[in-house]
């Protein structure tokens, strides 16, 4: 397959397992995290962030982790918009962006959270 035909095969059947879940498996018990971290660069952590740097993940089980979560971290990186938020969006993941609403407002009414400053998952689980 051709690089975008394998992306939105992988995409689609994220979706798929996100839009099949059975109410068992939204488990809010403290050992499952609702907020996922994902692969996040260490630019971020030294712009100050409190956050875990993790691996980068194939893309099939990044969708699949993106889909089993509540909420992800999606802090600026390169630029204030990315695919992070639209795939999260896609999947029924939230995103805790640092966006300013006033500046991306076609993401209002989306579920995207904007103007986040918290990047610690273990604050964040607590509040």
């Amino acid at each position: 397959q051709k690089p975008k035909q394998l992306f939105m095969t992988q995409y689609k059947d994220a979706f798929m397992m996100a839009l099949n879940r059975d109410a068992d498996d939204y488990n809010t018990s403290a050992t499952v995290p609702r907020i996922y971290a994902g692969h996040l660069r260490k630019l971020n952590s030294r712009k100050g962030m409190d956050m875990n740097v993790t691996k980068k993940l194939e893309r099939m089980y990044f969708y699949a982790m993106l889909s089993q979560h509540d909420y992800v971290l999606s802090p600026d990186g390169d630029r204030p918009e990315c695919y992070r938020h639209y795939a999260a969006l896609g999947l029924g993941t939230v995103p805790l962006t640092q966006l300013d609403y006033n500046v991306h407002r076609h993401l209002i009414g989306t579920g995207l959270m904007f103007n986040n400053t918290i990047w610690s998952v273990q604050q964040l689980e607590t509040k």
